[in-house]
């Protein structure tokens, strides 16, 4: 598998050692144990003309009827070994399966605070055994939910000893949990292991600091995903993709783009008026997709200053609407970038925000045009 053929390369190169020249505009590098892939130029194509096409295969919410099948809002999608597909209704306070032809295989949930209800829920995720799990009560109270609906078990999120702030599961390992702890004022970001049954960080794999100031008081996390045995992380300013080892988090991968000025840090603001800080820009982990990886990203066409636009957003004052443009990034398995198809003017790929791939390698996506709904692609990728 792709995974593991990744792990090799690394360590061959390591062992090795390497500064070899793939092509004209990329390179793979060994820099003390770290390998980093780096692309200088970027081959940019419409979606017309892209060497990987998109084939809706099906779409999962509808319009108007039947009212069951209505979403409001997607926050998460699982898929299972038999494509159903679960999905966290934000909106709509409650969870919801769907058979894999798109009609309603079972919906749970309502609003308020007590088992089996919803408020402020935003993720749901691969449990440890066939299940999912969801983040609650604004990440106050994790649920495990069973694949017929059921809630099994629900843990304190707050009483975890050492979690830190806004703690964020990313995945489970071997049946142990991976966390992530957002950075808080000078305090980095942290990934951790956690036992939920003491409610306790057990170790501390991975401390990352932001690459821009954060004030007291403001939490912000980065983007991240859990793959098999390594961990992606995605940084914020620059177009950075880092791959650790989801065990030991040890760092061996670093995928980087140097041509590519687009993203901004978060627009922060503090003042007699109060505090805000808004995002503008944003880079995805990468999805596996076949011996590729696809990397989605939006950024704003027409913003220099994040800080000072929010900083007239909050006093009221007149502020241009925002223009962006968005993009999925198609690199090969060592780290090649082969090209970007580039959406001009949307804060999102055409094809919607694409959020997993399914275990028979069908592209999942979400999107609110026209309506709230999670799309299904089969993907004709050329070699």
């Amino acid at each position: 598998m792709v995974r593991f053929y990744l792990s090799g390369l690394a360590c061959l190169l390591i062992l090795f050692g390497c500064s070899a020249e793939a092509t004209e505009g990329f390179s793979l590098e060994e820099r003390d144990g770290v390998v980093h892939a780096i692309n200088s130029e970027t081959t940019v194509w419409t979606p017309e003309e892209a060497p990987v096409r998109f084939e809706l295969e099906q779409t999962f919410g509808v319009l108007d009827e039947p009212e069951e099948a209505m979403l409001a809002g997607t926050t998460s999608v699982v898929v299972g070994n038999d494509d159903v597909v679960y999905l966290l209704d934000r909106g709509n306070h409650r969870l919801v399966a769907f058979n894999p032809d798109g009609t309603v295989r079972w919906s749970e949930g309502r609003e308020g605070e007590g088992p089996g209800e919803f408020q402020n829920a935003f993720t749901a995720a691969p449990g440890p055994a066939d299940d999912l799990f969801v983040v609650n009560q604004s990440g106050q109270r994790w649920e495990r939910w069973s694949h017929e609906g059921e809630l099994m078990e629900s843990y304190d999120a707050g009483r975890i000893e050492g979690g830190g702030f806004f703690l964020s599961p990313v995945g489970f390992h071997n049946g142990t949990l991976i966390a992530s702890s957002s950075a808080m004022g000078e305090e980095p970001m942290r990934i951790l292991q956690i036992d939920l049954d003491a409610l306790a960080v057990v170790d501390t794999l991975i401390e990352r600091p932001l690459d821009f100031e954060l004030p007291e008081f403001f939490g912000y996390g980065l983007s991240n995903r859990l793959e098999g045995d390594h961990l992606w992380l995605a940084d914020v300013t620059s177009y950075t993709l880092e791959e650790y080892h989801a065990l030991t988090g040890e760092r061996v991968r670093m995928l980087e783009r140097t041509d590519e000025y687009g993203l901004v840090p978060p627009g922060i603001y503090v003042g007699d008026e109060g505090g805000r800080m808004a995002t503008f820009s944003r880079l995805a982990t990468p999805l596996w997709l076949e011996d590729h990886l696809l990397v989605h990203s939006h950024w704003p066409t027409n913003l220099t200053d994040p800080s000072a636009h929010v900083r007239r957003q909050v006093r009221d004052q007149s502020v241009p609407e925002i223009t962006s443009n968005a993009a999925i990034d198609l690199f090969t398995s060592e780290g090649q970038l082969r090209g970007r198809i580039l959406w001009e003017g949307l804060q999102q790929a055409g094809i919607g925000r694409p959020v997993t791939v399914g275990s028979d390698g069908k592209l999942y996506t979400t999107t609110d045009d026209p309506f709230p709904q999670v799309r299904r692609y089969a993907v004709h990728l050329d070699q």
